[in-house]
């Protein structure tokens, strides 16, 4: 698999990654491939650490995300990352729980859209 400089990616900015590699699309492709195999764990530990009420630690998980994701120009995952941590902040179940759904779309599209490239 290897990234195509004109190619979109849902929830990547593929040129602005590229340029901060170089235009090193091999490597983009091998850290999108690692990104995406790390992303179901990690979302899997924010999804037990919110159910436990553990938000000091939630909040610290989504910013380690949404540094990771913003790395890669994952903008998508950063953002809702970013997001479900001030949601974590307000400790407002509700909004707590809509943050995590939107992350978990947001994880979801990106491991599918790295899953279609391994395939071309």
């Amino acid at each position: 698999m290897q990234v195509d400089r004109q190619k979109e990616l849902a929830g990547v900015d593929v040129r602005a990654v590229l340029e901060r590699l170089n235009g090193d699309t091999e490597l983009l492709s091998k850290l999108l491939r690692q990104f995406a195999a790390e992303l179901p764990p990690r979302v899997h530990v924010i999804c037990r650490l919110a159910s436990g009420g553990q938000l000091d630690k939630l909040r610290r998980e989504a910013r380690c995300l949404a540094g990771s994701a913003g790395s890669l120009s994952a903008n998508e995952v950063r953002a809702t990352a970013h997001a479900l941590e001030d949601k974590a902040a307000l400790e407002d179940p509700a909004k707590l729980r809509a943050a995590l759904g939107r992350l978990l779309v947001a994880s979801a599209r990106l491991a599918q859209s790295v899953a279609r490239l391994s395939k071309t």
